[in-house]
């Protein structure tokens, strides 16, 4: 169920990923940033991005690239959209999945093998309009989706008791998985962070 890369990234900087965890994050529907209408865009095979949620990303293509560094020496913010199939090298409208998330990008890291890692944290989630470029990298111009609260309360928190003891049984059962994941989980305070969380570690494909 989960993605064991999010507890071993070998950052070779004092401060590893595990310490960027912030269990008292913003809840998506307090995030306040000024997002433009139009933002660079990062496509991600294999990988989707949650609000809230922070992860490292290697850049290899050369519009990621450009696409990282206008964001990095702009705002910080960049649209991160999951590819709908992996093996497209250069993806079009048509092959990205139509809603995504905003990130702010809280460090770029030069790997020993010379590539790139930046380290994302969700912002927002945005559904993609217009894609108005391609070239030297993608530009987007997006619309941000509002949180919506659960209709439910009661039921809402029966789900959320629910996924919580699901994940302490997976994680007592992982000898792969760290102990530090069963205190992170324990101290999420916001429960949509805590699924945002959850759902980013589960290894499973992304389709719809």
């Amino acid at each position: 169920m989960f993605d064991e890369r999010l507890f071993h990234a070998d950052f070779d900087e004092e401060e590893n990923l595990m310490n960027m965890i912030n269990v008292n994050v913003e809840s998506e529907s307090e995030m306040k940033d000024d997002i433009p209408d139009t933002l660079p865009l990062l496509a991600l095979k294999n990988t989707v991005l949650f609000p809230s949620v922070v992860v490292p990303i290697t850049v290899g293509r050369a519009r990621s690239l450009e696409a990282i560094r206008a964001a990095y020496q702009g705002n910080r913010l960049i649209g991160v959209l999951a590819q709908k199939d992996a093996a497209v090298e250069e993806p079009d409208r048509d092959d990205l999945y139509g809603v995504g998330t905003v990130a702010r990008i809280i460090k770029l890291v030069r790997m020993p093998d010379g590539t790139t890692t930046a380290v994302l944290q969700g912002r927002k989630r945005f559904r993609l309009l217009e894609l108005v470029d391609t070239d030297p990298m993608m530009v987007g111009r997006i619309g941000t989706l509002e949180y919506v609260p659960p209709a439910n309360e009661l039921e809402f928190e029966a789900v959320i008791s629910s996924i919580m003891d699901t994940a302490r049984e997976i994680i007592e059962i992982s000898p792969n998985i760290p102990s530090e994941a069963y205190h992170i989980l324990e101290n999420i305070k916001d429960r949509t962070f805590l699924i945002n969380f959850i759902a980013s570690n589960i290894n499973k494909p992304v389709e719809v």
